[in-house]
């Protein structure tokens, strides 16, 4: 199988579990897209666009896992996350949490940034205003 095929059917699995749990093969699928993902950026563009198209033929996912929704999670795996709003964008018809996003955000970018970096509140305030969706986007992650 080539690498985009391969990609797409990692990110497959990852994208479309219908809210269960998708940990059974995480390792093997972090050690996988690694691998793919170590060229250059044109080539990461190249790969995540065919990638996409292959999920978009299944006909049975297109309704949850939208060409919107890819393109957003591919064009939005470098920004800061300053307040958790942001994950807005995503919308919930894919039924995938917050801490999944950025999970297969950070697989895609290649390892580049860990998530820690992704999140950058504004303020003090901010961090207290926000203290109970951390914990349980922390709880999630646990």
């Amino acid at each position: 199988m080539n690498e985009e095929y391969r990609l797409a059917y990692m990110l497959y699995q990852l994208l479309y579990t219908d809210g269960i749990s998708y940990d059974g093969n995480i390792v093997f699928y972090d050690e996988q897209i690694q691998k793919i993902m170590k060229h250059d950026k044109k080539y990461y563009d190249y790969l995540f666009e065919t990638a996409k198209k292959i999920i978009q033929s299944r006909g049975n996912i297109k309704h949850r896992i939208t060409d919107e929704f890819l393109k957003i999670v591919w064009e939005t795996r470098y920004e800061k996350v300053k307040d958790f709003s942001w994950f807005d964008q995503f919308g919930k018809i894919h039924r995938m949490s917050d801490f999944k996003i950025l999970y297969v955000q950070w697989l895609l970018s290649g390892k580049k940034i860990d998530y820690s970096s992704r999140f950058e509140f504004q303020n003090q305030l901010d961090k207290s205003l926000y203290r109970s969706e951390i914990d349980s986007f922390c709880e999630e992650y646990f």
